[in-house]
């Protein structure tokens, strides 16, 4: 199980998704369910992660892939484009890295008060949710 997260550009605001696997599948389901939930997307970016790079050949967005041009149409009427920060530059992604640093603190936090060995899928969404709408949390 694990999360993915997004991050708006603009107002700094996070959506969290709890999924099962670290799969393509998985992501492209979430992706499915942020475009249902807060609408469209103008840009996403990312780093050049196994993930991102197998998802984005699994969408058909590699340029040598016959496909591509049919991903390439979608994702214009959607106004939406997937752009890859260059190898080895991590210091491009700044802003959403420094917000999965918050979210992971608030989780810690919450973590530390459930005081359990481990979580059930519910209460991780649930947690997840709370980490994504509550940026001012503080252990106590």
């Amino acid at each position: 199980m694990g999360c993915d997260m997004f991050s708006c550009m603009c107002s700094r605001a996070v959506h969290i998704e709890v999924i099962e696997a670290m799969s393509t599948r998985s992501f492209i389901n979430t992706l499915r369910r942020l475009f249902a939930i807060r609408g469209p997307v103008k840009q996403i970016r990312s780093d050049c992660g196994i993930y991102f790079i197998t998802t984005s050949h699994e969408l058909e967005m590699d340029q040598l892939n016959p496909g591509f041009k049919r991903v390439e149409e979608y994702l214009d009427t959607q106004s939406c484009t997937w752009v890859f920060n260059p190898p080895h530059a991590s210091h491009m992604g700044g802003a959403w890295e420094r917000m999965i640093g918050i979210a992971r603190r608030i989780l810690d936090c919450m973590l530390l008060e459930q005081k359990r060995s481990y979580l059930l899928q519910e209460v991780l969404t649930t947690l997840m949710a709370k980490v994504a709408v509550d940026h001012d949390y503080s252990c106590k």
